[in-house]
């Protein structure tokens, strides 16, 4: 990644922490960031009328193809949330999914063919900025800095910040800033 786009993404991630009156060095809580910016989360499990075989189908067979996903309604956004994922990975996909609407992206299409297969359009650039804005709001440069300066682990850094050991590596190789 360029310094150019590092800083703006952690520029954005500080904004979004912003919203919380959050430190550089305090825990993030995406549902209170959600919260804040009046974004529903749901699951699947809370759509009425959704048949069985569809629920069968996307959080037993098909869970491990999906986190989340933003949608953009006429009252405001919703976050829709894969409930069958670990606490570390729901975290990041929901800042993720923050970020996209903080960023103000534009949503995904949806083709359906005749054969009913559904693929949605892909825009890496946003996909991109939203994951690198999540991570860097989850686990925040001064966090790395803190974290190395006192031999914490990744391990350890990661419990703290609510995520996956590999978020925080992800976040090592962004800033350059490496724990054990």
């Amino acid at each position: 990644m360029s310094s150019n786009f590092t800083a703006w993404i952690e520029r954005r991630a500080k904004r979004m922490r912003d919203l919380l009156g959050l430190d550089e060095l305090d825990p993030l809580d995406p549902y209170e960031l959600a919260q804040e910016m009046d974004v529903k989360i749901f699951s699947p499990l809370d759509v009425a009328g959704l048949p069985s075989h569809m629920l069968h189908e996307i959080l037993g067979a098909g869970s491990d193809s999906w986190s989340g996903g933003a949608l953009h309604l006429p009252r405001g956004h919703a976050v829709v949330l894969n409930p069958t994922h670990a606490k570390t990975r729901t975290h990041a996909t929901l800042m993720e999914e923050l970020s996209h609407i903080f960023l103000k992206h534009k949503p995904s299409s949806f083709y359906v063919f005749v054969n009913a297969l559904t693929m949605r359009s892909y825009n890496k650039s946003q996909e991109q900025q939203a994951y690198g804005v999540g991570a860097a709001a989850l686990v925040t440069s001064l966090m790395l800095q803190q974290a190395q300066k006192q031999e914490t682990r990744r391990a350890c850094l990661a419990k703290v910040c609510g995520v996956s050991v590999d978020l925080v590596s992800f976040r090592e190789k962004v800033t350059g800033i490496r724990l054990e």
